[in-house]
């Protein structure tokens, strides 16, 4: 989420609209974990972790 902006008030931040790249990050997590969940219920639980818990790029 980041800090808050100067001159926000800090319930309008957080409760406000996400910016375009927030929602393109949401969209990318969401997509990883319809991945890992699809996985786990099909008892690979080991291979979700696998693929799902590395670290990316600039992190």
């Amino acid at each position: 989420m980041g800090e808050k902006p100067k001159g926000y008030d800090l319930a309008d931040y957080v409760l406000g609209h996400f910016s375009k790249q927030e929602l393109e990050v949401m969209k990318e997590s969401l997509y990883k974990v319809d991945g890992a969940i699809n996985l786990m219920l099909e008892d690979k639980v080991d291979v979700a972790m696998n693929e799902y818990n590395k670290k990316s790029k600039g992190e």
